[in-house]
């Protein structure tokens, strides 16, 4: 995630660039590897992250069995609308781009939806990530489960996720792509070294 997010950032692009259908085809056009290799990245850490979720639900499971089932449920949503989003990004942004050089507007109208939907996959990943993150958050905190300080800040990352999916911002989408890379290492690594 933190190497997706770094080809991201290194683009030159911010969220706002893709709401733009001119901008975002010539911005596609001049990055189409790089935007195949963040997305290649992107489902790695889908993948990855779903082995997470069920190694946190685990660990919280004795002590929390509901929040622990809660935890990978929504998370597995979450992931699944990240894919989504990923593969449509993948497959659908490179196919307008080659269309804008036979119609303009019509590629131009197509972007339009496809960031719509697209919007809408992540929108729907981003809200279960940050709820799933949410309740391993309180569920670590409440029953002292791994640091109180990491639980404390799961659910800061959660609610992130929320916010973001109900008030889409420029800053808000960079601090959901940063604080999940600190809230996975982390908490990874305090699954590690339990026992």
């Amino acid at each position: 995630m933190a190497i997706a997010f770094l080809l991201f950032i290194s683009s030159g692009a911010t969220p706002s660039t893709f709401a733009d259908p001119a901008k975002a085809l010539d911005f596609i056009g001049k990055n189409t590897s790089r935007l195949r290799l963040a997305i290649a990245f992107s489902l790695i850490t889908i993948a990855f992250a779903t082995v997470f979720l069920a190694g946190l639900a685990a660990k919280l499971r004795d002590k929390t069995p509901t929040r622990a089932t809660a935890v990978l449920y929504l998370g597995v949503l979450g992931l699944v609308g990240h894919a989504v989003g990923s593969m449509l990004f993948g497959t659908s942004a490179p196919l307008v781009v080659a269309y804008a050089a036979k119609d303009q507007v019509a590629a131009s109208h197509a972007w339009v939806a496809v960031f719509a939907v697209d919007g809408a996959a992540d929108g729907l990943g981003n809200l279960f990530i940050g709820l799933s993150t949410l309740v391993a958050g309180w569920a670590i905190t409440a029953e002292k489960a791994l640091s109180p300080t990491l639980g404390w800040f799961g659910v800061i990352v959660g609610i992130v996720g929320v916010a973001v999916f109900l008030w889409p911002s420029d800053p808000l989408t960079m601090a959901s792509f940063v604080a999940p890379i600190i809230w996975l290492v982390w908490a990874g690594s305090a699954l590690r070294q339990t026992k």
